[in-house]
């Protein structure tokens, strides 16, 4: 079985917004969340269904995602050096919508190990319950899953591991396709600050070239009536500023 790189991002302040909105908002803002990963994963493209709605055409997407309560899982078919950079660019146009237009913040990171996937156990009965019983297991969710618990901002790290594997399989590929990434401003190497460390990792660009200098993190993280009183919080939004300002400052020249 082919190992395979995984992503795992995890919603901010999911807990508030589920307390403080009601059940028809959150189920709303949900039903619009899903639309906006759609939009990342058809690169924006869309399509006509045969009900002649327009819908973003997801049939060429070669990466496959889950969204559990307030978890969103990502993963490539194999080990493709070609998936891990299309998984890449789904992260950061997904990211770039949340972070700047819906203010919906994630924390994450991208990994590489042994990751199974099997959805053969879904069962419609009768009586129209259903029993969906997917196995979503692996060492690498478990390594995705860590990266994003330690995480002290809006944002998502590459993990090491990965990168050194798309080095090893495919070094032409890799060199190529890193520098484009370099030059499009979509990765950018910082001082990724954790519960215990700062941490030089490489991180995905979700802050764009064109957004305001005096930008309020506490106003966007505390909107859906969330919550920014708490400590913990409070790091985050100094954290996330950090991280705005020094892209805004190093790749924008602003």
């Amino acid at each position: 079985m082919k190992k395979k790189y995984i992503a795992l991002l995890d919603i901010l302040g999911f807990k508030d917004l589920i307390e403080n909105n009601t059940h028809e908002e959150v189920v709303k803002l949900f039903d619009n969340f899903r639309i906006y990963l759609q939009m990342a994963l058809a690169k924006q493209k869309s399509t006509v269904d045969r009900l002649g709605r327009s819908v973003y055409d997801v049939s060429n997407s070669r990466i496959n995602s889950i969204i559990i309560s307030d978890t969103l899982i990502f993963w490539t078919n194999d080990n493709d050096p070609e998936d891990f950079f299309e998984l890449i660019d789904c992260l950061q146009r997904f990211m770039v919508f949340c972070h700047n237009q819906a203010k919906i913040f994630l924390r994450g990171g991208i990994t590489y190990g042994d990751f199974h996937y099997d959805n053969t156990g879904t069962i419609i009965k009768p009586n129209d319950s259903i029993m969906m019983h997917p196995l979503i297991v692996g060492k690498a969710l478990v390594s995705a899953h860590l990266i994003e618990t330690k995480l002290q901002f809006a944002g998502c790290i590459i993990d090491q591991n990965a990168i050194e594997q798309v080095k090893k399989d495919a070094p032409k590929l890799f060199g190529k396709r890193w520098n484009q990434f370099l030059h499009d401003k979509v990765i950018v190497e910082y001082n990724v600050p954790m519960k215990t460390c700062i941490q030089k990792a490489w991180t995905i660009n979700w802050v764009r070239d064109f957004t305001e200098s005096n930008r309020s993190f506490a106003k966007d993280f505390s909107s859906r009536n969330k919550s920014i009183s708490d400590l913990e919080v409070q790091k985050k939004i100094e954290n996330t500023t950090g991280y705005y300002n020094f892209v805004r400052k190093v790749l924008h020249g602003m």
